[in-house]
């Protein structure tokens, strides 16, 4: 029993690491396109 729920929990937190590298990657694209869009005001 205690070993199914280890097993269970890596998983989960495989998924979890899956999700946290989505969303360093979404928020690196949301930074290059605010400063990106932070050049074309400047030049305004």
């Amino acid at each position: 029993m205690l070993g199914r729920k280890v097993v269970d929990l890596e998983a989960r937190m495989d998924e979890l690491e899956t999700v946290i590298r989505r969303l360093e990657e979404a928020a690196l694209t949301t930074a290059r396109a605010l400063s990106e869009v932070a050049t074309h005001w400047d030049a305004v």
